[in-house]
């Protein structure tokens, strides 16, 4: 999965000791992020834990103090996913959770610092020093201190004149910008792209498309979740 930010490339991963999910519940270092409860016949049962477990967890984990707040939607998609048997959908859903690798030892390097904010997760962030920019074409990207707003306009929704014979009457349509992708192979090997976008104005959907496609950057739907 890639993010791009101001012209950097971010990129998630799954991977052994570090980000990974399995039939052990999602992890960051071997950290479990999930309760785990054992059900009728034998088969386990997971739950979200309190938000202050997890955030301790996260932050042993990546040595920072960490706000984990905006990843419990996401994480009771994985809870949901493993419940159902369905290990592919919780390894997508712990990927779309934009976590980073954590560090191998030692004290967060600057990298991650940046990593961990831009996810998210970094508790201590001080919006007075790093003011967002509050307008479109994404309101969470960073303004110079001396132009940030204590109170920023929220982002503009696009509009687009759909009126005939030049009257300019106009209506909302939803934009809405990729931002993480999965490619999964089904027991046949074949392939398909899980690709969730995040739209301005709010909300957020899942497309998925056959093959190993990559993932339109801008969607506009029907509808938005």
């Amino acid at each position: 999965m890639r993010q791009f930010a101001s012209g950097e490339e971010t990129t998630y991963r799954l991977l052994t000791g570090a980000v990974e999910c399995d039939r052990d519940g999602p992890r960051v270092g071997g950290v479990v992020l999930l309760r785990r409860q054992a059900a009728a016949g034998g088969v386990p049962r997971w739950s979200l834990p309190p938000l202050a477990d997890i955030e301790a967890a996260l932050s042993r984990a990546y040595g920072s103090n960490i706000e984990a707040s905006r990843k419990l939607g996401g994480l009771r998609v994985v809870a949901d996913a493993l419940n159902k048997g369905d290990l592919a959908r919780a390894q997508i859903a712990t990927l779309l959770l934009r976590l980073p690798d954590p560090p191998k030892s030692g004290a967060p390097s600057a990298n991650l610092q940046k990593r961990l904010r831009d996810s998210g997760l970094l508790k201590d962030w001080n919006p007075d020093a790093h003011p967002r920019t509050g307008v479109g074409p994404n309101p969470g990207w960073f303004a110079p201190k001396d132009v940030g707003s204590a109170d920023p306009s929220p982002a503009p929704k696009p509009e687009l004149s759909t009126a005939p014979d030049g009257d300019h009457k106009s209506e909302v349509i939803p934009i809405c910008i990729a931002e993480g992708i999965a490619v999964v192979p089904d027991e046949y090997g074949n392939k398909s792209t899980s690709c969730h976008y995040v739209c301005f104005g709010g909300g957020s959907f899942h497309q998925d498309f056959q093959g190993d496609v990559g993932c339109p950057p801008v969607l506009r739907p029907n509808f938005v979740n």
